[in-house]
């Protein structure tokens, strides 16, 4: 009895999660780019991409979010909330593979406050790193877009000139380094974004077209 009085508390946990961050996103509240489906398993479109680096791109970006949603999870109950939603996505995308029980793991835990949310973000990485070191080097290079192209997009919303910067670079190193066969408009996307590297300080509209730019890659990816 008490298993599954456990289950179900767990089970309306992750669904209240996932309607909050969807009225959240849908008032503007918060600048979490938007899901395709609310649960389940993403519909990869067939085109230049493979599904398998689609796949791999995508887990890159959710692994972002993730990461960086789970920083403050401790002391923000939205992030709390956001940093749940992240980690079903990821568990759903991982179904079968070694990350995907290690991350169902954790969520259970910090949902039964046996985990300490101090270190959620790390070992999250940690296990990003796992993954990625599986991959085969095309997969590796749609992960690292996804996560410099998301790293991107926090640093543009957060108005953070240092970490656009960076990012800005890491996008146009990866754009030199495109596995043969990479769609031209994916590249043309990232190298677009080289014109906001020469500008300093950013304004605020930088700050928005930069992000704006950026989500062209995922639209290019799945075209």
């Amino acid at each position: 009895m008490k298993t599954n009085i456990k289950t179900t508390a767990i089970f309306t946990l992750v669904i209240s999660a996932l309607t909050f961050a969807a009225n959240t996103f849908t008032f503007g509240q918060k600048p979490v780019e938007h899901r395709v489906k609310a649960f389940g398993k993403r519909a990869m479109m067939p085109g230049q991409v493979s599904a398998a680096s689609q796949n791999a791109y995508q887990i890159g970006k959710d692994f972002t979010m993730a990461i960086n949603d789970s920083k403050t999870m401790k002391d923000n109950g939205d992030n709390f909330n956001y940093t749940i939603v992240d980690l079903v996505y990821l568990i759903d995308e991982l179904e079968g593979q070694a990350e995907g029980a290690q991350l169902q793991t954790m969520m259970k835990q910090i949902i039964r406050g046996q985990k300490d949310q101090t270190l959620v973000s790390n070992e999250i990485a940690a296990i990003s790193n796992t993954y990625l070191n599986r991959q085969t080097a095309e997969q590796k290079w749609f992960f690292n877009v996804g996560t410099s192209q998301m790293r991107l997009m926090y640093a543009g919303w957060a108005k953070d000139a240092t970490a656009t910067a960076k990012n800005l670079k890491d996008l146009q190193l990866l754009m030199k380094t495109a596995p043969l066969g990479t769609p031209k408009l994916v590249i043309e996307a990232i190298n677009g974004l080289s014109k906001y590297a020469t500008l300093t300080p950013f304004t605020v509209a930088d700050y928005g077209e930069m992000v704006d730019d950026a989500k062209m890659i995922t639209t290019l990816v799945y075209a």
